[in-house]
């Protein structure tokens, strides 16, 4: 959408935008369902599954926003914070549980000190 009005007046037919976008968007398509064939035969676990997906989205965005912008980015980093939750998850997990006891406490304390 961004596209068609970036490229009106430039001299560039609706129909060669059209036959890229097409192709670059099946190709991606064709690359989700090669993912899900290794999927199903075993070569890939469900876990690594989605991350490559996701690593192939944010690649297809990325070179599609080359023209639009920004968006390829934020899947990018959206792909490496996934990557990394993983192996942090534990320390978020204990932040978590250190802040929701902090709460409890002051809501507790400061409760009854309005008594």
């Amino acid at each position: 959408m961004f596209e068609w009005s970036r490229v009106r007046g430039k001299g560039y037919k609706w129909t060669t935008l059209l036959r890229t976008q097409l192709l670059h968007w099946i190709g991606l398509l064709v690359a989700v369902r090669l993912v899900f064939e290794m999927l199903h035969k075993g070569r890939l676990d469900n876990e690594n599954t989605g991350l490559v997906i996701l690593l192939l989205l944010a690649l297809s965005t990325f070179i599609a926003g080359i023209h639009l912008g920004w968006w390829g980015g934020v899947l990018g980093a959206a792909l490496a914070a996934a990557t990394y939750l993983e192996e942090y998850v534990w320390i978020f997990l204990i932040i978590g549980l250190a802040v929701l006891a902090i709460v409890f406490l002051w809501k507790h304390f400061a409760g009854s000190q309005d008594k």
